[in-house]
């Protein structure tokens, strides 16, 4: 939290319960006695914003051994793509070089690709630069190393 047109926030730690009440003036107040103890005054009458949330979660029960991950076509193993789907350039350090593309789906455990290249896929994009390897782990991990 911040007051309205500062550049720097303060964290302001809260816990589920308190958002048991119906009115969330209590969240400026507490902003108002942190920024107190931390610089020495506040200004009770001045707009207070949120600029982000933390949430953090936790379960019971203890820690769990992963499994290996069907691939995406619901296959353990698919076939072995030897060519990138595609040739272009990217824009890397100032200057336009060549790089592969290759389609992430069309990739299997143990498969690996090297830079430059990019890694297409629906949620995501991956750039390996020149000098790295992008590879496939048996969970369907992208591990990228430098070569």
């Amino acid at each position: 939290m911040r007051y309205h047109g500062q550049a720097y926030e303060l964290m302001v730690p809260v816990t589920r319960r308190d958002f048991a009440a119906s009115d969330l003036g209590w969240l400026s107040d507490r902003f108002h006695t942190a920024h107190k103890l931390r610089y020495g005054h506040a200004s009770p009458r001045d707009a207070v914003e949120i600029v982000n949330y933390r949430l953090s979660l936790g379960a019971p029960g203890g820690l769990t051994s992963l499994r290996e991950t069907a691939l995406p076509n619901g296959n353990r193993e698919t076939k072995q793509q030897t060519t990138p789907d595609a040739t272009g350039r990217v824009y890397h350090n100032g200057e336009w070089v060549p790089a592969a593309y290759w389609r992430r789906e069309q990739f299997s455990s143990g498969q690996c690709c090297q830079g430059p290249c990019v890694i297409e896929e629906p949620t995501a994009t991956t750039y390996v630069p020149a000098a790295w390897q992008a590879a496939v782990d048996h969970r369907y991990n992208l591990l990228l190393t430098r070569k």
